[in-house]
């Protein structure tokens, strides 16, 4: 059996309790966290219902980010797959170059080559007779010179890098 003074107490305790904000349970007005739900009550800790918030716009945020990363990263792979095909274009134009120099440098040799043969020949009369005058046969041979120190140049710098 109760006495009087043990109801009064279990009033005053039971009246002097309070609900917990999150699960509405009865609980002791100086808990910090409910014992039934485990949720902060009061003071500094209401503010983590508020980053509960900013946590998921946070994750929508990243997931924004991600999603941008992501297409940037597509955009990116595409552009550096054309600049391979860019690249492979230009190296086989400059193989292509390089062999139309080593064609003309053939060319010019094979010329010199037929500019020195053709004055020991029959059909090469006209440039020792009088065909060929004293100054056609100075620029006759200048050019040939020239042709012949170009090709010269060429030798030493380009002729290895020909196919």
């Amino acid at each position: 059996m109760t006495t009087i003074s043990e109801a009064k107490d279990e009033i005053v305790k039971t009246a002097t309790l309070k609900e917990c904000r999150h699960c509405a349970e009865k609980i002791k007005p100086t808990a910090k966290v409910c014992h039934y739900c485990s949720r902060v009550q009061a003071g500094f800790f209401r503010f983590s219902n508020y980053l509960r918030l900013f946590e998921g716009i946070s994750l929508l945020v990243s997931f924004g980010l991600l999603f941008v990363a992501f297409s940037n990263l597509s955009s990116a792979s595409e552009a550096s797959s054309k600049a391979e095909e860019a690249l492979k274009r230009v190296i086989e134009t400059e193989r292509r170059v390089l062999q139309a120099q080593c064609d003309v440098f053939d060319l010019a040799q094979n010329v010199v080559e037929i500019t020195e043969v053709i004055p020991r020949t029959n059909a090469g009369a006209a440039f020792q007779g009088g065909n060929l005058s004293q100054e056609d046969r100075a620029l006759l041979k200048k050019k040939t010179d020239s042709l012949k120190s170009k090709i010269g140049d060429f030798k030493k710098s380009e002729a290895s890098k020909c196919p």
